[in-house]
């Protein structure tokens, strides 16, 4: 998710997650942060996707970690994740 908001997403991928902002024809708070559509999910093996998963994660992501660079995007992000236990 990380590098999709970056801009630097794999092939896989681009197709997989919509930013907001290409939903909405106007600025919503989702969308100026840098969030991603949730797909839908029909079922409890949607749920678990990570079409559906990933942008929710990405949701409950620290926003200023969003502009940091991949290296220390995985550093700092590890770090909340230990410091919340």
């Amino acid at each position: 998710m990380h590098e999709m908001h970056a801009g630097n997403p794999l092939d896989n991928f681009k197709q997989l997650f919509t930013p907001l902002n290409q939903i909405h024809s106007y600025a919503t708070r989702s969308a100026t942060r840098g969030a991603f559509f949730w797909q839908a999910a029909e079922n409890k093996y949607g749920k678990r996707s990570l079409k559906h998963l990933g942008p929710k994660i990405w949701d409950c992501i620290d926003p200023t970690l969003y502009e940091l660079s991949s290296f220390t995007f995985k550093k700092r992000y590890r770090d909340n994740l230990i410091a919340a236990y």
